[in-house]
């Protein structure tokens, strides 16, 4: 059978609600914000009643800090839930159904999905949870979750080719920053300038979808700064067999 069950943190215990609060008050200014619960979302596949019931107190949850629920009730609040998307890392999944493995044998066809649930508490408009979505969902890992959908694998479609941006190496400047604004990219127009170049001169094709979503992360201040604008200005090597070869001294 398949189940889905809510944990929360019990209120002294949700740090991760309370900054996410603190994050949205002073980066968005959403003002009139009162509070935010944070619900983690546990969709367990092929399981026995039987057994979900004594995992829910010692693999979904920590009885003294979570509270567990088979439903919440969301008529009249604000709120979205998120979920990783097909083929990205879901440690909390993978974890969880590790601990299913070990507590018993019939748990060897279980499957798990994790996602979250943020309920939104005070006067709070669609615009503010527009603004909220676009700045808590990274659409390259995750993306919303239907909570009226209760399947292992919900994306049945299977694409035989990867999409690939034609066009892109003869985009006018207006076009380009077109492109930038709808996909929504970290990097500055001058970056994807410099990237369209590339193409164009050296690649002499258009990019594929996955080329410029993984340019665009490892084009983010954190990974260029860390991979691309790191200066060696001295390298000593200890005395050794290698010393030599390392020292470039051939």
């Amino acid at each position: 059978m398949n189940f889905r069950i809510f944990a929360e943190k019990k209120k002294e215990f949700n740090v991760e609600a309370r900054e996410l609060f603190q994050d949205l008050k002073e980066n968005l200014f959403i003002k009139k914000l009162s509070n935010i619960r944070i619900v983690n979302i546990y969709d367990i596949f092929n399981i026995e009643k039987r057994e979900l019931k004594n995992a829910k107190k010692i693999v979904f949850s920590e009885i003294t800090v979570d509270n567990v629920y088979d439903e919440i009730d969301l008529s009249g609040k604000e709120w979205f839930a998120v979920e990783y998307l097909p083929g990205q890392y879901d440690q909390r999944a993978d974890s969880a159904l590790q601990c299913l493995n070990l507590i018993s044998k019939k748990n060897r066809n279980a499957g798990v999905k994790s996602g979250k649930l943020i309920i939104f508490e005070g006067s709070i408009s669609s615009e503010d949870i527009e603004k909220i979505k676009k700045y808590y969902i990274n659409s390259i890992e995750m993306k919303e979750k239907d909570l009226s959908v209760l399947e292992e694998n919900v994306e049945t479609e299977n694409k035989s080719e990867i999409e690939i941006y034609k066009g892109f190496i003869n985009y006018k400047k207006k076009e380009l920053e077109k492109f930038l604004e709808n996909m929504e990219l970290a990097m500055t127009f001058q970056d994807l300038e410099f990237i369209q170049n590339y193409f164009r001169e050296t690649e002499k094709r258009d990019p594929t979808e996955t080329e410029i979503k993984v340019l665009d992360t490892y084009w983010s201040d954190h990974c260029r700064h860390t991979t691309f604008e790191t200066k060696i200005n001295d390298i000593e090597f200890e005395a050794g067999k290698y010393k030599k070869l390392f020292s470039g001294n051939f």
